[in-house]
């Protein structure tokens, strides 16, 4: 996509004018388009673009009666439009004039605003540990389906005969009705390598019908059962760039970040490691595929843990070029999401969301808890998770916590699908997985 210049409001700058028909004077190839960018219950975010004029006054018509009048900077902007009605028909046709004159019209754009989801949940609640033998949680969820949907992290369980079983299990599935946890046998570092033993595993996510699961320093794929390495980052013994999260847009085409300002990019002919400018623990990573150049776009928070770590919010383009976005609030930052590159959902301490080109704090859900992981499947699906038993959900219009679930629980990450819920992380020396189903 073109630069993105300036975020309009219709609220603030919508007027009524008079729709000027007078011939256009000659601009060979001027031209004017409107396309939508993303939509939700009462908003709209449609994407203007000029071509081939000197011209920049732009207006747009709303159901050919109301009109909003401005001068672009540059050749491209998105327009926020908000007081919307939901599940509502609404016709957008963008005018470039010079003067008095219309220089080009472009095609009417229809689009339909969304429902608000429901927020209206049952919830099961599952626990696993074994209290004479260290702390279990879990890290990471991905949600395929209702009945099958992984999760990730460390659990210490006893053994058939009731002992200590002192191998973790690090990963586990649900298969509709059941819970099964598996061990992931990894290999570490040496020379030569290690035999795989299980280890912890810090992130899931599904690729083209194939689970991924990284511990640390390995990337593992599930084949029919067998766990086959696809990446290993450890160089030497001065390795300090553990993973923390991964996010893939296919097999060929997978990144994880980690500590250290760690970024990983894997593809089928091997890996290599992105310069971020930064030494931060990176907490997370989210992808999208910007939807007017179809450019895929990276968005990763930097969480400040150690006195020489920094808050950090950065993206990277197709070209996997990091651009620090220059975070500059006084809140931490632990996760992102975005449906399709705007607008930006970060948390942390709070949860911000730029819909308008700044940050503005969600009060609804910024109070008591830290938020540790956001994730959506639409502007009106989104969840949050945290401290305190923090379960939260956004219809596209009203935040609901669900604060009676599992108040002790710290979560450590969500996800949402369909009419699926999933949050997983560590209740006192437990590890706790919450699922949610969305009864209508």
């Amino acid at each position: 996509m073109k630069t993105i210049i300036i975020i309009f409001s219709f609220v603030i700058l919508v007027y009524f004018i008079s729709c000027d028909t007078t011939e256009p004077p000659i601009q060979n190839g001027a031209s004017i388009s409107l396309k939508l960018f993303d939509i939700s219950v009462t908003e709209a975010y449609l994407y203007i673009e000029i071509n081939n004029s000197s011209s920049r006054q732009v207006e747009l018509l709303k159901d050919d009666t109301m009109n909003l009048s401005f001068n672009l900077v540059g050749n491209d902007t998105i327009l926020l439009i908000t007081d919307l009605t939901e599940d509502t028909n609404y016709k957008f046709t963008a005018l470039l004039k010079q003067q008095d004159y219309v220089v080009s019209r472009s095609e009417e754009l229809t689009i339909n605003t969304l429902t608000p989801t429901s927020q209206n949940f049952t919830w099961q609640v599952f626990t696993y540990g074994n209290p004479n033998y260290g702390n279990s949680v879990l890290r990471d969820v991905s949600v395929i389906d209702e009945n099958y949907i992984w999760v990730v992290g460390e659990v210490y369980l006893p053994d058939s005969s009731g002992q200590t079983d002192y191998e973790v299990y690090g990963a586990g599935f649900w298969d509709g009705s059941n819970w099964k946890l598996i061990k992931v046998p990894m290999s570490d570092y040496g020379n030569p390598r290690p035999p795989p033993s299980p280890k912890k595993v810090c992130t899931v996510q599904e690729v083209d019908n194939n689970i991924y699961v990284a511990s640390s320093a390995n990337l593992m794929k599930n084949v029919n059962g067998v766990w086959i390495e696809e990446a290993f980052f450890i160089k030497d013994m001065s390795f300090d760039g553990q993973v923390i999260q991964m996010y893939a847009y296919n097999e060929d085409n997978i990144f994880c970040v980690g500590r250290n300002g760690a970024i990983y990019h894997i593809t089928n002919s091997g890996w290599n490691e992105i310069e971020s400018g930064t030494e931060t623990y990176l907490s997370d990573i989210w992808g999208t595929i910007e939807p007017i150049d179809d450019e895929q776009i990276k968005y990763i928070t930097g969480l400040h843990l150690q006195p020489q770590d920094e808050t950090k919010l950065l993206r990277i383009n197709d070209q996997n070029i990091v651009q620090d976005l220059n975070w500059s609030i006084n809140s931490d930052l632990s996760s992102v999401w975005t449906n399709k590159s705007f607008p930006i959902y970060v948390a942390g301490n709070k949860l911000f969301t730029n819909k308008t080109g700044d940050w503005q704090e969600i009060p609804d859900i910024s109070f008591q808890y830290y938020i540790s992981c956001v994730r959506g499947s639409a502007l009106n699906d989104i969840v949050v998770c945290g401290t305190l038993g923090l379960i939260a959900h956004y219809n596209g219009v009203d935040w609901t916590t669900f604060g009676q679930i599992s108040t002790g629980a710290i979560f450590s990450s969500i996800e949402i699908k369909g009419n699926t819920i999933c949050a997983v992380g560590e209740l006192g020396t437990d590890a706790i997985i919450v699922l949610g189903k969305r009864t209508n």
